[in-house]
């Protein structure tokens, strides 16, 4: 059985619960955590994301 850890942290000033991924380098937050944040401006990103079925 596979253990889930995570973490309480900040971003933005504003405080997020996070599933800790070693493997993942990236970090993304759902559509609610951003609105509940204000809304900051979002920047596009030339980065391709894939799921780990590769979705």
């Amino acid at each position: 059985m596979a253990l889930k850890y995570f973490l309480d942290l900040k971003v933005n000033g504003f405080e997020v619960r996070m599933k800790m991924d070693t493997g993942c380098h990236n970090s993304i937050i759902n559509k609610r955590i951003w609105q509940q944040m204000g809304e900051p401006e979002l920047t596009h990103s030339s980065r391709l994301r894939k799921s780990a079925l590769g979705s």
